[in-house]
């Protein structure tokens, strides 16, 4: 698991630098700046990941008993019929987001699948659901309307 974690965390810090790269070469002076920033923040938390995957991996290294444990249970771990069924409803919400966002625009799109998700995944409860969902939308919307100056997608409600 450790390997997997670390080549996955790797594999999302390289994307990260292309993405920094693109956003240096290809964008214009005053554009580039929050795609880089975006990227640099990724690439240092990818890192950071990574560091903090090595550093458990070692002090489980430590302990012998441990590490017999941890590869057993490495052996016998797979995806739970649960998590499956998280991972298939996200995926089949963010198509429908895509679908939704040039119908309805981003804020309602985003609204309504975020908390249709929340809710299919019962992770709070419904006050926190629609308080998060609103929170986000606003913040979002003012974040790139007033701050940066960029218009979000419009629809037919927002």
């Amino acid at each position: 698991m450790v390997k997997k974690n670390v080549g996955a965390y790797i594999i999302v810090a390289m994307m990260f630098i292309l993405m920094f790269i693109h956003a240096a070469d290809n964008f214009r002076a005053g554009a580039r700046e929050y795609p880089m920033i975006v990227s640099g923040v990724g690439i240092f938390l990818s890192v950071l990941l990574v560091a903090k995957e090595l550093y458990q991996y070692a002090k489980r290294k430590n302990d012998e008993q441990a590490i017999q444990k941890f590869e057993t249970s490495e052996k016998k771990k797979s995806f739970t019929i649960k998590e499956i069924k998280a991972f298939v409803i996200s995926t089949v919400a963010i198509l429908i987001y895509l679908f939704l966002i040039p119908r309805l625009g981003y804020i309602t799109s985003t609204f309504i699948v975020m908390l249709s998700l929340l809710i299919v995944l019962k992770r709070q409860t419904y006050f926190l659901y629609i308080a998060l969902t609103v929170g986000l939308c606003l913040i979002i919307h003012y974040v790139f309307g007033g701050f940066l100056n960029i218009f979000l997608p419009r629809g037919m409600l927002i």
